[in-house]
């Protein structure tokens, strides 16, 4: 039997309506399962420490018990470079502008320790940044990010993902800590990481940079700048940044338009100013200021490890086909 032509406009339109319906369902019940959302309406600060903190201390308890002096022997033992290849790795490819901070967001990495204070019956997550930069989980952060803190007890490393994912650092392939560099990777089981590659040719002074790191427990803060100069101190040169960033951002990772990985946040270096004195640099200057309060930070360089470190941390394909010959 034909049905008119009304009656099948109203079916369909039932069908297509109960199929949204089904949809909106489903993404819902998608996010609900997840243990927060970083695009959503906005991004709430306490509930993924909460998260962070109690995914560290259930993956912790269950490493043995000497894992934290194995994890600092191995990184205090670790070579400058690995045998792995740039060109070796399984990474995404230089994203357009307008899926930028997307990128950058979901390549970021939480990594540090949960440790304890000695002052209270309960365990702290202390985290700084990092990024991934292979589908199998190789990572990069700063060396002083994973080195433990003297002052407190490190009871484990791990690392988390922006979506909530934990993981354990399973292995320290290449580490040097006058660059304050390291190369580390995460115990994957399976899960396949979202990557950012990394660059092939360091920017130049005033082309634009962008930083997504966690300062002082804010996560997952986007700012931009330009690249600043490039300044040595003693052996070591550092990539000098307008962008900002601060405590917890160390080890995140500095960003170019395309959203290749250019360099690493390392640290800053106030350049202190005494009232009745010309402005001096070096530790004199911070010896200073504790003795005179008249003194201020008349400025301050922001320091990132440089593209020519992370390269180093990987072999050469000359290298490569020598090792293999």
């Amino acid at each position: 039997m034909n049905l008119p032509l009304k009656h099948f406009n109203f079916r369909l339109v039932v069908f297509i309506g109960m199929s949204l319906l089904a949809v909106q369902s489903v993404v819902a019940q998608e996010k609900r399962d997840l243990p927060f959302d970083v695009f959503g309406e906005a991004i709430n600060n306490r509930q993924i420490y909460r998260h962070l903190e109690t995914e560290a201390d259930k993956l912790v308890a269950a490493q043995p018990e000497n894992a934290v002096d194995d994890f600092l022997n191995a990184l205090k033992a670790a070579k400058s470079s690995c045998e792995l290849t740039l060109g070796s790795l399984s990474n995404s490819t230089a994203v357009e502008k307008d899926e930028l901070y997307e990128h950058m967001v979901k390549s970021s990495l939480f990594v540090g320790e949960l440790y304890d204070c000695g002052r209270c019956d309960r365990t702290h997550a202390g985290f700084s940044g990092g990024v991934a930069i292979s589908e199998d989980g190789l990572a990069l952060t700063n060396y002083h990010v994973i080195q433990g803190n003297s002052q407190t007890i490190t009871e484990g490393f791990i690392a988390m993902t922006h979506d909530g994912r934990c993981f354990e650092i399973e292995e320290i392939l290449a580490a040097n800590k006058s660059a304050d560099i390291a190369l580390i990777r995460l115990k994957a089981n399976g899960h396949k990481f979202y990557a950012a590659p990394i660059a092939n040719k360091r920017p130049k002074p005033i082309e634009p940079i962008r930083i997504v790191s966690h300062p002082s427990g804010e996560f997952f803060v986007m700012t931009k700048g330009e690249v600043s100069r490039y300044s040595r101190t003693g052996n070591q040169v550092w990539l000098e940044v307008t962008a900002d960033f601060g405590g917890g951002s160390s080890g995140s990772a500095t960003f170019n338009d395309k959203g290749e990985v250019v360099g690493l946040v390392s640290r800053i270096h106030p350049l202190i100013r005494d009232k009745k004195q010309t402005v001096r640099g070096g530790k004199a200057n911070a010896a200073r200021q504790k003795k005179d309060p008249r003194s201020y930070a008349e400025m301050v360089l922001r320091r990132c490890v440089p593209l020519e470190e992370i390269h180093r941390c990987f072999a050469s394909e000359e290298d490569a086909a020598d090792a293999r010959k």
